[in-house]
Parts: C-alpha cells; sequence; structure tokens
C-alpha cells in the first residue's frame, strides 16, 4: 500500500491555516487543544520548509497539546482528522507518526482579507492573499467574509447562561425572581442594619426625694456595677428603680442598691426594707449585722448559785429567739 505523499505548499501557508482556522471559529468548535495540535504542526512543516511531512512521537505531542494520557491525545488527533484540519498517518514502535495540516471545504471559501474593525486596509491586504479570486469590489468581499466569519461562530456559540454574579440570575437563568430576591434582601439588610439610639440611665436626673450626696455616691457605682456586669442601665430601668426606692427614703435607698452591688445583683430589692422607716424590716441582715441565729446575752438561760436552771427571762414583744 502507497503512503500518500506530501502536498506542495505556497510559502506562508502556515500562517494561512492558523488565520482561516481563526475565521472558522475552530476554538470555539473543536477546542483549543484541537487548535494547539493544528498550529504546533503547522509551524513544525513551515520550519521544514514544506519539504516533507513531519514526524511526531505522541510523547512529543502531549506537552505541546496539553494532553495528560495518551488517550485524551487520541480524542484530540481524532477531532481534528475528521474536521479536516489534519492529515495523520499513525507511525510504529520504533517510527512517529507523520502529520501535516490541510484546509477543509467549507473553510476555502474564506479569503485571507482581514475581519478586524479597518475596513480601510481590507482592499490592499486582500489583493495580496494566496488565492487570487475574481471579485469585483475586494472591500466588499472581505467585508462579506467577515461577515460569515461571525455568523459561523455564532451559530456554533452556545447559548448564554447569565452569570449569577455579574448579571444577578439564578441557575437557571431566571432573571426576575433574583431581582425580587435582591430586593428582599435589601429591605432585610437594611431593617437589620437599623440601630436604635442607646438610652443611658446616667442621664436620668435623681428625684428630689433621693437627692443626697451618699446617694447620689451610690447611684454613681450602681451605674459602674452594672456596665462591669454588661448590663448598662437604660433610661427605662433608671426611672423603674426610683419609683420603687423612693418609698424607702434616702438613707435605706442607699443601702438597699449599696447591697445589691456587693451582692453581685442586678437589680434592686426595696421589699426588704421597711416602707419610708429608713430601717431594714426585720429579719433582714444588713451588712455587719448579728445573723439571726446569733442570740443576745441578755435572753440565754442563766444558773442560780445552788446549780438550778433559772428559767429564761421572758422576751420583749418584737424580739425573736
Amino acid at each position: 500500500m502507497n503512503e500518500p505523499s506530501y502536498p506542495q505548499r505556497p510559502p506562508f501557508f502556515a500562517l494561512r491555516v492558523i488565520r482561516l482556522m481563526v475565521k472558522s471559529c475552530v476554538m470555539n468548535t473543536h477546542g483549543a487543544q484541537v487548535f494547539g495540535l493544528i498550529a504546533a504542526v503547522a509551524a513544525t512543516e513551515d520550519s521544514a520548509k514544506y519539504k516533507r511531512a513531519v514526524t511526531f512521537y505522541d510523547s512529543q505531542l502531549m506537552p505541546i497539546v496539553g494532553a495528560n494520557s495518551r488517550d485524551t491525545l487520541a480524542r484530540v488527533r481524532e477531532k481534528a482528522v475528521k474536521s479536516g484540519w489534519l492529515h495523520y498517518e499513525p507511525g510504529r514502535r520504533a517510527t512517529p507518526g507523520r502529520y501535516w495540516t490541510t484546509i477543509p471545504d467549507d473553510a476555502e471559501a474564506f479569503t485571507d482579507a482581514p475581519v478586524d474593525e479597518n475596513p480601510d486596509e481590507y482592499g490592499a491586504v486582500a489583493a495580496a492573499t494566496v488565492r487570487q479570486e475574481p471579485r469585483s469590489n475586494p472591500a466588499e468581499s472581505a467585508i462579506e467574509t467577515a461577515a460569515q466569519s461571525v455568523r459561523m461562530c455564532r451559530t456554533s456559540l452556545p447559548s448564554p447562561v447569565p452569570n449569577p454574579k455579574e448579571e444577578g440570575a439564578t441557575r437557571n437563568g431566571s432573571l426576575d425572581a433574583v431581582e425580587n430576591d435582591k430586593t428582599k434582601s435589601t429591605k432585610s439588610t437594611k431593617a437589620k442594619n437599623v440601630k436604635l439610639p442607646k438610652a443611658d440611665g446616667s442621664a436620668v436626673p435623681v428625684p428630689a426625694e433621693l437627692d443626697t450626696p451618699a446617694f447620689r455616691e451610690v447611684w454613681a457605682e450602681w451605674h459602674a456595677h452594672r456596665r462591669g456586669l454588661r448590663k448598662p442601665i437604660t433610661a427605662i430601668a433608671a426611672n423603674r428603680q426610683f419609683k420603687k426606692l423612693a418609698p424607702l427614703g434616702p438613707t435605706a435607698a442607699a443601702e438597699c442598691v449599696a447591697k445589691s452591688i456587693t451582692s453581685g445583683w442586678s437589680d434592686v430589692f426595696p421589699e426588704k426594707f421597711n416602707s419610708g422607716s429608713g430601717t431594714h424590716r426585720p429579719g433582714y441582715v444588713l451588712p455587719g449585722q448579728p445573723q439571726r441565729h446569733e442570740i443576745a446575752p441578755a435572753t440565754m438561760p442563766y444558773c442560780v448559785p445552788d446549780g438550778d436552771v433559772a428559767p429564761t427571762p421572758p422576751l420583749a414583744r418584737g424580739e425573736k429567739f
């Protein structure tokens, strides 16, 4: 079986192959690896001055194409051959494969005129193309060629899916739902970000019935105590505590607040004091006072000289044993 011979090539044939691949959108229709394989073979043909087919082992082409396995290279090469851009003859164990580039029939319809945004150059460049085809107006032909290339690219491009980050679309491409979600999220965010002004209880004036230097000092300590507990007193709480402390009077109210500070409480408890008397209620022990279980010496039993125990004197009214 006779192997096909390498065809004759005009100068700069590799550049024409690359230009026509760009106009045919090969990278979009067949992939970047197919484009890279064809461009690598075309560039090697140009280096060999188009005198022979170029040869490669698979291990040489794999890093050039970016294939991580021989199977991947085989799939890329098969796409290039089926698309009509590549001729390939498999090698053997000690013989590399033979390659050269070809141009498909559908790409032959394109001219070498540029397809950029400078139509003034169309006539001059189109007149110097490799394939000299008769045309009445080179500029019109170049524009038509560019339009045809754009149409081919558009038909091969997949339908665009909105980018959720850039266009605010969901995964299924819905925009309206996301716009509603954005509106809701914006409203909820604004509602969350609204900060109410903090009411400082220290700004509430002390009532006239409690306004003494001793109470003011304890009240300032009470604010510092609550701030240390990370529970600062608000204006509402200060007014309510003043209402609770007012019936005690300034002295008992100061003792009540001092007791809360000493005990580490977060509230005052004026119900432990006699209302309006300024003294604490029986049964409630202030700091430094004897505990309830301590018995005063006058109430303890006493002994007589002959060893008999005398009865305990009766308790006064209001006293507790």
